[in-house]
């Protein structure tokens, strides 16, 4: 994922207005790439664009730990003066460490954008801008956490201080009547008092019907994505510990439902036919054609039967007969072969044989079937000559 779309993604939407403009300063950047004057009509406006979203982002992470260290202060004083119930001091701190969490991934989140944007500058102008604006990002109070860290020191102070009492009771209380009456008059301890039946460690029923309860379960949280990515655990908190150790952007994963498809849900049957089905229908087309037991095998068919052998296989071989002048034959003077020069299928015209004369397709005069029967010897005699030719 490109640092763009994970800077939009943690973004938080009602402090949009207070983000390094990453996507602004990139624009600028590939303005001064395809322009003919390089980047000298556009390093101003960069630089300026840069120093005021960085000052504005400092000015709005030091009101608000001002804020933060007010709001702690009134508690504080709060407590003091009315006695405020725990459980309602707890609330208001929860809701102060989790503003001091949002603000300690907001300040990180633009301390890594403006290193990003400067490195992108650098490899793009021959002006290496790292070096002089780095050390002046690095001395901002968003960059340093200036504060930040002051005020988690008050705050976990501030629960040390509300704790402590409470500590204190408790352990009075697990004393009981026997450390009251030691102290008093020295009376001798109680017997040790067995703890009832109904808190005795039991082991836990194993298989689906066990008991689950609510306090036992986990919540499923999905991790982050630096920690998805490197394959490790993650505390689920925004940010979480993993990514506030090692300096990284910490920013929340959705999950995604995966759905099957109707061939899974319905099995392996609507795919497609198993292999034994495949195995049986072929079986069956098998015995189907076998011929059935006692049945003659078929003998030659009318068409077999009313079929001549060849010539070649009722007759022994005999010497070509000599050429016979036949009605229909139209002889030359000279009686020699075919040029051999001349193209296939050919007849010059001193060839000993020529083409029969177009019949007549009037029945009776001169049909196909009288002149093939008549002609027999001439069609073998030319056969002769055009495979000689060949």
């Amino acid at each position: 994922m490109k640092f763009g779309q994970t800077l939009r993604a943690a973004q938080w939407p009602p402090w949009d207005e207070v983000y390094i403009p990453y996507k602004s300063l990139k624009k600028i950047l590939k303005a001064g790439a395809a322009g003919e004057a390089g980047f000298g009509a556009t390093e101003g406006s960069f630089v300026a664009k840069l120093c005021d979203a960085v000052s504005s982002v400092d000015a709005f992470f030091t009101a608000q730990v001002g804020l933060l260290t007010r709001r702690l202060a009134a508690l504080r004083t709060a407590s003091q003066v009315s006695g405020a119930e725990l459980a309602a001091v707890s609330e208001e701190m929860d809701v102060l460490c989790s503003g001091v969490d949002w603000l300690r991934g907001y300040a990180e989140l633009n301390r890594v954008a403006v290193r990003k944007i400067l490195k992108k500058h650098d490899k793009s102008s021959q002006i290496a801008l790292t070096p002089s604006l780095g050390p002046w990002v690095e001395r901002r109070a968003f960059a340093s956490l200036r504060g930040l860290d002051a005020l988690l020191r008050a705050a976990e102070n501030f629960l040390a201080l509300l704790v402590a009492p409470l500590d204190g009771r408790r352990s009075g209380q697990a004393a009981g009547p026997n450390g009251a009456q030691a102290a008093c008059g020295g009376a001798p301890a109680a017997a040790k008092v067995e703890p009832p039946a109904s808190i005795v460690w039991q082991p836990r029923p194993r298989g689906a019907e066990a008991p689950r309860s609510p306090s036992l379960l986990v919540r499923n949280v999905p991790a982050c994505v630096e920690c998805h990515r490197s394959k490790t655990a993650c505390s689920g908190g925004f940010p979480c510990t993993r990514c506030l150790r090692l300096g990284k952007v910490c920013v929340p994963r959705q999950r995604h439902k995966r759905f099957r498809t109707a061939a899974c849900r319905a099995g392996a049957a609507s795919v497609g036919p198993s292999h034994a089905a495949i195995a049986d229908e072929v079986v069956e087309e098998m015995r189907r054609l076998e011929p059935a037991a006692g049945e003659p095998e078929p003998g030659p068919t009318a068409l077999e039967l009313e079929l001549e052998p060849t010539a070649a296989q009722s007759q022994p071989s005999q010497p070509s007969p000599t050429p016979v002048a036949l009605q229909g034959v139209v002889e030359s003077a000279s009686h020699s072969l075919p040029n051999r020069a001349a193209r296939p299928g050919t007849v010059q015209a001193s060839a000993a044989v020529a083409r029969p004369e177009p019949f007549s397709a009037v029945p009776g005069v001169c049909g196909p079937t009288t002149w093939l029967s008549g002609n027999l010897e001439l069609l073998s005699a030319v056969a002769r000559m055009e495979g000689e030719v060949l």
